[in-house]
């Protein structure tokens, strides 16, 4: 009788292959369900911040704060690392790989220009939040901080749209130091009339590359107009400022498009994929006479757009108050560690927000809940020192007596 052979393993690199392939597996399955459980987190965020802002009572503490930001940030990792390993899958389908690799680059350059102005974003967010809870104060410090430090975020537009609306000034004298001169600005829009006329030389996205001329000229003719009749004043000089970065998002979101559509010219039309329940980006070809859709790209420009001025700002909203939480809790954590005499403990009577200096236009560091115990160091224009850097309203505070205690 023939010895049954006993059969061969594979090798152990075969073997991490066929690992890695069921996690890329595991990875572009969960991509998409990954984005709608993330957009629908973020949907609760905006409902709850916003019954925050209206009634002024807190929605999410703390704990549930810390929880939302790590849950949401998880899900858009799945979810980009999803559309990776798709997009990487389809590759080879790809006849044009040049002007592939150059649209995930654009939007790898998009990413990046977005994480160093996710503060701007904050800023726009939290002036609207303050308009809602009825703080103009408030609203008019971010709306200075944005003009200042984030002169380029395409929101500068849409909050001094609502600050209209509302009958809210916009503070322009402490603004009007940071408004760009009218030179810059007539430089500017020339610059943008002739890259119009350049793109249109490309017939791909014709209506928005005329729009986006259109809207050039006009701002050319504009600043004339406003120059010959009278010289500008800050005020008007600001909403200029306001367009510019709309009409650069505008710009970049046109190459954008073009490297997206370069890739579907000629012999830049992608094969039909043999396996594209792996498109988490939702996108296939199909066959006949069907529709033709792009494979294995980067998301479009119009979806970019939509992720850029409206969900980001709620997603910044969002770490911004993550990474305040986490501030706050190591701040109260030293607060109450704090030994000092009876005399100098007060007790906070509502939630104060902890500055970087005696004022209310400085860093806001942490906020201190309703309750909690504080050392008092030193007093300054009404505002109480707790510590290096640290400053807190007075009239926000109590005396810590035997009979009033941090329930009370």
């Amino acid at each position: 009788m023939k010895k049954k052979q006993k059969p061969v393993e594979p090798p152990k690199s075969a073997r991490w292959m066929q690992y890695l392939e069921m996690v890329g597996d595991g990875l572009a399955a969960a991509g998409k369900p990954a984005m709608i459980t993330m957009f629908g987190l973020v949907c609760i965020w905006t409902v709850a911040r916003v019954m925050e802002a209206l009634h002024g009572n807190p929605v999410l503490d703390m704990t549930l704060t810390n929880w939302f930001g790590l849950i949401v940030w998880v899900l858009l990792s799945v979810w980009m690392t999803g559309l990776a390993v798709a997009s990487a899958r389809e590759y080879k389908k790809i006849d044009n790989k040049k002007a592939f690799w150059f649209a995930w680059a654009l939007l790898g350059v998009i990413v990046l220009l977005l994480s160093f102005s996710i503060e701007g974003f904050y800023n726009a967010s939290a002036g609207l939040l303050a308009l809602l809870a009825g703080s103009p104060e408030t609203s008019q410090q971010n709306l200075f901080l944005l003009v200042k430090f984030h002169p380029l975020n395409p929101l500068l537009a849409f909050n001094l749209i609502i600050f209209k609306l509302t009958g809210i000034s916009w503070g322009i004298e402490s603004i009007a130091p940071f408004v760009w001169s009218w030179k810059a600005l007539f430089v500017f829009f020339v610059w943008s009339c002739a890259l119009g006329i350049v793109l249109l030389m490309r017939k791909d996205n014709w209506g928005a590359k005329a729009f986006h001329l259109s809207l050039a000229v006009m701002g050319v003719a504009a600043l004339i107009v406003f120059k010959s009749i009278h010289k500008p004043t800050a005020e008007i000089l600001i909403v200029f400022q306001a367009a510019v970065p709309m009409l650069l998002l505008f710009q970049v979101l046109l190459f954008y498009a073009s490297a997206r559509t370069l890739v579907m010219d000629g012999k830049g039309k992608p094969a039909a994929p043999a396996s594209p329940e792996y498109s988490t980006s939702g996108e296939h070809q199909q066959d006949g006479n069907s529709t033709q859709r792009t494979i294995g790209l980067p998301p479009a420009a119009i979806r970019l757009a939509v992720f850029i001025v409206l969900i980001l700002p709620i997603l910044a909203d969002l770490q911004g108050r993550y990474q305040l939480s986490m501030a706050s809790a190591r701040i109260v954590a030293e607060v109450s560690e704090n030994q000092a005499p009876a005399s100098q403990k007060m007790v906070a009577v509502a939630p104060i927000s902890v500055r970087s200096g005696p004022a209310i236009g400085d860093d806001v560091l942490g906020i201190l809940p309703k309750g909690t115990r504080i050392t008092v160091t030193d007093e300054k224009f009404n505002w109480a020192n707790i510590g290096k850097n640290r400053w807190i309203p007075v009239k926000f505070l109590r005396p810590l007596t035997p009979h009033k205690t941090a329930s009370s």
